[in-house]
Order: structure tokens, then sequence, then C-alpha cells
């Protein structure tokens, strides 16, 4: 069996690296999947009228004509058996993917964000609003759930959404590789760092969560706070949100996946705020996941995925300003916070381990494939 995987999200087409969820849910899935002796290619949306779906390296698209399929690329990994498709919104779907099932293809989308359930706040509902590119939009992607051979989701919530969409929807869960990561040791005693990993590019109504108890609570502590992802630009952007001292405030701009897990060393305690709206419930726990592999214990709001790690031994969740407060509260305790770190490490070893939730990722793909007739 030969899997492509298709995305159109990256964050350099020249040196083909990969956006968050092309590395989330393509690279790193692929990786485990090598390691098995599976032959998988990652690449852009092509197309040859002869084979259907090929896998393109991303250079080609910065000479493309449209945001379409690349048709009849120079360079592409063709003969594929099993095709993932991510953030694909080109209008002509339907056409596409109805001649690739025709060829033996077996046509997989993979979901990670509720695109129905965008809001207005959020950057994505205007670049993938219809209005913006009649041509390419989400309500294309949306349509062509009901098209393809399966979906797979990264959530229990998107699980039950689309469940109607499409007679195969299976959820295979975010995982890491423990290798991207360092298990830091937390030497901080009484004074530990809290920090939080984002941009504020993209969740400025998140750390707005914050305001109201976060700087009196760093003052009353005598704390520094640290932020992965500053943006040089502005380097102080999440301390107006957020409403703490700039004084207490340090961090380092964002970087690539591959040094990724760097960054967050600093950190003693992790937090991971988010505004409480449906499109945050689709999420997954990623990040928790992310100070886990790290040895960071943290506090998360209460979504029904942080709930569901913390019920498996990962972070503390928080509802109200004052749950917070007495969580971190809690963490301030040495002896606790590396007990907690910990847990949450071995929780996250066993459940959202690449190398082993690959073997979901295996399975549901040999699963949707044997429901294709015409399977290659």
């Amino acid at each position: 069996m030969r899997i492509g995987m298709l995305s159109a999200d990256w964050g350099d087409l020249a040196e083909s690296a990969p956006g968050g969820c092309t590395n989330i849910r393509m690279f790193l899935p692929a990786r485990a999947m090598v390691e098995q002796g599976i032959q998988v290619v990652i690449g852009e949306h092509g197309w040859r009228d002869e084979e259907g779906f090929v896998a393109v390296p991303t250079i080609e698209r910065a000479f493309a004509k449209n945001r379409g399929p690349i048709r009849n690329p120079k360079q592409y990994f063709g003969d594929l058996d099993v095709v993932i498709m991510k953030l694909w919104m080109w209008h002509e779907y339907e056409d596409y993917i109805r001649r690739a099932r025709e060829m033996g293809q077996t046509v997989i989308i993979d979901i990670d964000d509720w695109f129905d359930g965008l809001p207005t706040t959020n950057i994505a509902f205007h670049t993938t609003h219809p209005k913006a590119d009649p041509t390419w939009n989400r309500n294309h992607m949306i349509a062509s759930y009901r098209h393809v051979d399966g979906l797979i989701t990264s959530t229990d919530f998107l699980n039950n959404y689309y469940k109607n969409s499409n007679k195969n929807v299976i959820r295979v869960e975010n995982s890491l590789f423990p290798d991207d990561f360092i298990k830091r040791h937390d030497a901080s005693g009484d004074r530990p760092v809290i920090g939080w990993a984002g941009m504020m590019l993209w969740r400025k109504h998140d750390i707005e969560q914050l305001q109201g108890w976060l700087g009196d609570f760093l003052e009353r502590n005598d704390l520094m706070f640290y932020q992965a992802g500053i943006d040089p630009n502005n380097q102080y952007a999440f301390c107006e949100v957020a409403k703490i001292n700039p004084d207490r405030f340090f961090g380092v701009s964002g970087c690539s996946a591959k040094n990724y897990g760097n960054i967050l060393l600093p950190i003693d305690i992790g937090i991971v705020p988010l505004e409480k709206v449906p499109f945050n419930e689709a999420k997954s726990a990623l990040k928790g996941m992310e100070y886990s592999f790290s040895g960071i214990p943290f506090v998360a709001t209460d979504t029904d995925e942080y709930k569901k790690i913390v019920s498996e031994g990962a972070g503390i969740v928080a509802r109200r300003p004052r749950d917070w407060i007495r969580s971190l509260e809690t963490l301030l305790d040495p002896d606790l916070r590396r007990s907690k770190a910990d847990q949450a490490y071995a929780t996250v070893m066993e459940k959202y381990n690449t190398r082993i939730v690959v073997n979901k990722w295996i399975d549901t793909i040999e699963y949707i494939r044997s429901t294709n007739p015409k399977a290659r």
C-alpha cells in the first residue's frame, strides 16, 4: 500500500516546511508509518489524468496558475493507492474525487478543525470565506466530505458532528513523538516560571480569559511569565491583552517544528487558556500533550478534550478564575509539581505517543480502503 498525504497547509513552499496541521496530522503519522515499512509520500495536491491524485513538491505551488490541483506537474510522486487530503478547498472537488475513485484510489479527508463553526474573530473565517474566493473556500471543502471514501477526525466533537457526512467517520487522536521534546528537570523551587506557548495572532480571545487575575497572581507570588511565540513586531502583545506587568514578562519568538521542544524549556508550569466557544470544544488537548512530553505540569480550560486527558492522568482543568488561582497555587509546591509532571509524562507516553497511535492510523486507513470496491 502506497499512501499519499496531500495538504494545502504549508509554512514555507521553498523549504517544504509544514504548517501546524500538516505537521501533526501528516508528517508525524507518516514518520511512524515509514518506521513500520509503509510507503508514504507527502506534498501538495497534484493531478495526472492517467493515474489520479499525485503528491507534488511544494515549490511547484509557487508556479501554479490557480489554487486547484497542480495538473501534470514536472515533479511528482505517483502510483498512490490511498490519498489523504488536508484543507483542500477547490471548487471542482467533486469531479476530481469521483475520477480518482473510479481509477481505484481510496480518497480520505482528515479533519482537525471545525470549519463549520469558525468564529468571526478567527482569521481563517475571513481567509476561507466564499466571498474571499469563490473558487477556493471552506464551503467546497465541507461539501466534499460526502464524496470521499472516509473521514478521519481528531476529536470526539468533530467525530460526532460529522458522523452523518460520510459512511466512514473515524477518530484518530492527535499525538506526538517523544523524541521531539526534552523532558526537563524543574529546579526552580518555590518561584516557578509560568508560561504559555502560542501566537497572539490566533489566540487573542483565549488570552483575554486571563484578565483580572493573572497579573495579581504574579505580583502576589513574585513570579515571572514566559511566552514561547512572541511577535517580534509587538513583543508585549500578551501583556497588553492579559493585563500583566511587562516587567514580569519575557519570551522568544516562534520557531520551526523541528526546534519547537527547545522553546518550551523555560516553562515550569504551563497554561492553556481557551475561550469557552464551540470552536475550542472541537480542538484537541495538543498543547497539554506538548507540555506533558516536556515534563511540564499544566492547567487548562475545562473543555471536553482537556477533561478527558486530565481523567487519564495529565494536567488540571479550571473553569473560573478562582479555579485557576487555586490550581496554580497548589503547583507552587515543587514536590507536587514534579509529581504531576512525572504522572503527565507517563500518561502521554502511553496514550499519545505517535509510535503507538500510528497503529490506529494504519488500521483506520486499511478499513476505509476495504470499503472501496474499486480499491487498487
